[in-house]
């Protein structure tokens, strides 16, 4: 279980922007104000926060929580992929105040590179972000939402079991531990590529020892890969691998996601969830994603739905299949995955 750490928060004094018609990362009909949120570790973060053009009293407001990749949290002008239409949509439709925080290391972020960042301090990072976010007077206290994206899905678990929410929403994540969630999409990949089921099931015991010694024993893949060819040969078959981590992140990220303890933090949410994955979603799979509504819903009182969205992959893209969606054979964004989103949160705030 982890410590909640009560971090000490600066807001820099900038008043909200208005910017005509359209914001400088594309936006059109809000204002943005850009502030720096000051972290446990002494640093500082640059929080993004919208809302609608020309609204004067505190409003309902969801902070996302992004993804596990070292992209910015920024839009491009014009632009993007599926995650930026979506989260343009949100921000210009919802009628809400929208928060990002750029991870540390990041644009205008301090701190240590996010190629080297951990698990406890990116989440420390959004932590920090969240007590400003209820603070602040444009911000209704009791509409405060939480939206988590891929790895950001795990992250507001740990957030909303310490700090209850209105509600949750996750798109794209696991409430299973890091290291099963790895072993399982290793067995899909090598499905995805035509591997036979007999290899398959001769070289998982490697991948389940190298998940093992990696995450739980906290070894080093270099060094593991080093002394046993057979951990060499499941290292080289996984995605995302290099000599300095896995998916761009540190060996430490993977270690401390780990022991991070997800499902027992969805064990202690007392907030309404929501979980939407797409149809075609290879990276995280629908019993994974199940595995959050699962546990909120057997809770006295416990509010949780898993809703589908028909041909979409993990990140937006519309796909045939998940092979096509591995392969990267992508016809576009279907904006209706903005309404499910839009539609339970407004459907949450009537009930207040």
């Amino acid at each position: 279980m982890m410590t909640v750490v009560r971090a000490v928060s600066v807001w820099v004094a900038l008043s909200f922007t208005t910017l005509g018609a359209q914001a400088p990362e594309g936006l059109r009909g809000v204002t943005e104000r850009r502030d720096m949120v000051r972290t446990p570790g002494g640093y500082r973060v640059q929080t993004i926060i919208t809302r609608p053009q020309g609204a004067t009293h505190p409003l309902p407001a969801v902070l996302f929580v992004q993804w596990l990749s070292c992209d910015p949290i920024l839009l491009p002008a014009t632009g993007g992929d599926g995650w930026a239409a979506m989260l343009r949509g949100l921000i210009e439709r919802s009628g809400m105040i929208v928060a990002r925080t750029e991870k540390p290391g990041i644009g205008a972020s301090e701190g240590p590179a996010c190629e080297r960042l951990g698990y406890q301090e990116e989440l420390a990072a959004h932590r920090a972000a969240l007590e400003s976010l209820r603070r602040s007077p444009d911000v209704h206290p009791d509409s405060v939402f939480l939206f988590g994206g891929s790895m950001g899905g795990t992250m507001v678990a740990l957030l909303g079991a310490d700090a209850p929410v209105r509600g949750i929403i996750v798109w794209g994540s696991t409430g299973i531990p890091w290291l099963e969630h790895l072993l399982a999409l290793d067995r899909r990949v090598l499905a995805m590529r035509g591997v036979s089921t007999a290899e398959i099931e001769r070289v998982m015991p490697d991948h389940e020892r190298l998940h093992t010694a990696f995450l739980e024993q906290r070894s080093s893949p270099v060094a593991l890969t080093a002394r046993d060819s057979a951990l060499a040969a499941a290292w080289s078959r996984m995605l995302g691998t290099s000599s300095a981590g896995l998916y761009g992140r540190p060996f430490l990220f993977h270690q401390e996601a780990q022991a991070a303890g997800w499902s027992a933090a969805w064990h202690r949410v007392r907030s309404p969830v929501l979980v939407v994955r797409g149809e075609h979603d290879w990276i995280m799979s629908a019993a994974e994603q199940q595995r959050i509504v699962d546990i909120v819903a057997a809770r006295p009182g416990g509010q949780a739905q898993l809703v589908t969205v028909p041909r979409l992959d993990h990140n937006f893209a519309i796909v045939e299949s998940d092979a096509a969606a591995l392969r990267g054979e992508t016809h576009g964004f279907d904006p209706s995955v903005i309404d499910v989103f839009i539609g339970w949160l407004s459907g949450q705030r009537k009930r207040h």
